[in-house]
């Protein structure tokens, strides 16, 4: 094979949907009645080219996975039921996904053709991973990237997905640290000026935050040494200045600010954040108002 073929060619409608990781198309040599074989071996020989580690497949059927093996190129199975309560099966090729691009690897989704299914997958994806702050986001992300609307079955995949316990929320353990090790900082107190209103601007109101630092701990168990295990020290003072920083106007706005700054220390895997105000400006009697975040590196 010589010349430009020798680079073979992309699969038809080949999107990334996060640049250089993880992309989408449809079924490598055209899906249905128009597979071509050379065509795929094409495909196959760019995906390899393209730095392409593992090709997921979403088909019934194993079509093309004989190929991938041929073409030197690793493959995963995820055949999804074509109806029903997708939300086992889908967590189950999320945390597959995640573990797979957390590894260095540049993963392909597809099925005959880049459609509904694959839509929802890619947008329940987003979503579970905490790319994407709710459904309707998801969607639209992927509709723009794919170039045309998500029907019905997508929609629900992503609903579906949106019922599932993130990736990297607190009763996730296994996706975070072994057996969900954690660090717990609870009640920091800090007077600031964040807020929407002027009188919230105008003088300190009274914060309070929480953090769950996810740890692996059992390096600092066995040694009983500080350097082996997370400071939460540190992570305090990372919260304290953010809260003591420039104004944000939403509390998930410096919840968010806060989650990045503990995420500073390379130790801490993922971390939750509770952010609440205990004055809140409403005439009701109320104890007080918050979010609660969960970001992962």
């Amino acid at each position: 094979m010589k010349g430009k073929w020798a680079a073979g060619i992309s699969p038809r409608n080949f999107t990334w949907i996060v640049q250089d990781s993880l992309a989408v198309s449809e079924r490598p040599g055209g899906f249905a009645p128009n597979h071509r074989r050379v065509r795929r071996q094409e495909e196959i020989i760019w995906l390899r080219v393209q730095g392409f580690n593992r090709v997921v497949s979403l088909l019934p059927s194993p079509h093309n996975l004989a190929a991938y093996d041929e073409g030197a190129l690793a493959w995963s199975h995820f055949p999804l039921p074509q109806a029903g309560d997708l939300r086992d099966p889908l967590a189950d090729l999320f945390r597959h996904l995640d573990e797979w691009r957390r590894s260095g690897e540049r993963v392909l989704v597809h099925q005959e053709e880049l459609g509904d299914r694959v839509m929802g997958v890619i947008g329940g994806y987003l979503l579970w991973s905490g790319r994407l702050p709710g459904g309707p986001q998801a969607i639209a992300v992927v509709e723009r990237l794919v170039g045309h609307q998500m029907g019905p079955v997508g929609r629900d995949m992503v609903a579906q997905a949106a019922q599932l316990v993130p990736s990297g929320a607190p009763d996730d353990g296994a996706a975070l640290s072994p057996g969900g090790d954690r660090i717990e900082i609870r009640g920091l107190r800090y007077d600031a000026v964040h807020g929407v209103l002027e009188e919230e601007r105008s003088a300190p109101q009274p914060f309070e935050v929480d953090l769950d630092l996810y740890v692996d701990l059992r390096p600092a168990s066995t040694a009983d040494d500080l350097g082996d295990s997370a400071d939460y020290g540190r992570a305090v003072a990372a919260a304290a200045s953010v809260l003591g920083g420039p104004p944000r106007q939403l509390l998930e706005a410096l919840a968010e600010d806060i989650a990045a700054a503990v995420l500073g220390d390379p130790r801490v895997v993922s971390v939750t954040v509770a952010v609440r105000k205990l004055r809140p400006p409403v005439p009701e009697r109320l104890a007080s108002a918050g979010v609660r975040v969960t970001r992962r590196r």
